[in-house]
């Protein structure tokens, strides 16, 4: 069972402006506008601040993706960032995801922050503190799923043989996937010992 990317369509994205001034001085212009009631103006300013924090929260999580070991290369870092949703439904999600190959290995890690869908993807691992339904989960002898327990992260580790190895961990705010498609549990280890798995989590506050 593969696990899904959290974002998967590019539309949902909101456009990053390049505009001078800082998400401060957006903010006020955003304030004054609005109390001169000047509403269009005042909600494009601080729309382009919202999209500014976006970016520089992408750029946050980029930097905790290792440079790739030795005898690997690691391909150029994919940060997004946006919005889904409109009005009082909409929620802001914020991404950064690299691969890394050797060979015929290959290797995917994703670092995402929406509280909303993180809430979503959760439950699937919130499911695995029920040791029956461990059990269940790990009848096809081809597959093996546990928990993944580590600085402050929980989740759960799925091998499956000839197939994909995965880690998919939580903290409140931020979810990381580490995917293997060469389904090598040892991989797996290896790149999980490559995080900064506590720097990761007090980032993001």
């Amino acid at each position: 069972m593969r696990v899904l990317p959290l974002v998967m369509c590019a539309f949902l994205s909101i456009p990053v402006w390049c505009e001078e001034g800082d998400v401060e001085d957006l903010v006020n212009r955003g304030l004054e506008a609005y109390r001169a009631g000047r509403k269009q103006e005042a909600a494009d300013l601080l729309q382009k601040a919202a999209s500014l924090v976006q970016k520089e929260g992408a750029q946050g999580l980029a930097s905790f993706l290792p440079p790739a070991p030795e005898g690997w290369t690691r391909e150029e870092i994919d940060s997004q960032s946006g919005t889904w949703g409109s009005g009082g439904e909409a929620f802001q999600w914020t991404q950064a995801a690299v691969d890394y190959h050797h060979g015929e290995d290959h290797v995917r890690l994703t670092f995402s922050s929406s509280p909303q869908l993180i809430e979503a993807q959760r439950a699937m691992v919130d499911m695995m503190q029920n040791e029956q339904y461990r059990k269940a989960m790990n009848m096809d002898p081809n597959r093996s799923v546990d928990l993944f327990n580590r600085d402050g992260w929980a989740g759960m580790t799925q091998i499956e043989k000839g197939g994909d190895a995965s880690i998919m961990a939580f903290t409140d705010k931020l979810m990381c996937q580490i995917e293997v498609q060469s389904g090598a549990e040892e991989l797996l280890g290896q790149f999980a010992d490559l995080l900064d798995w506590a720097g990761l989590a007090a980032s993001a506050r």
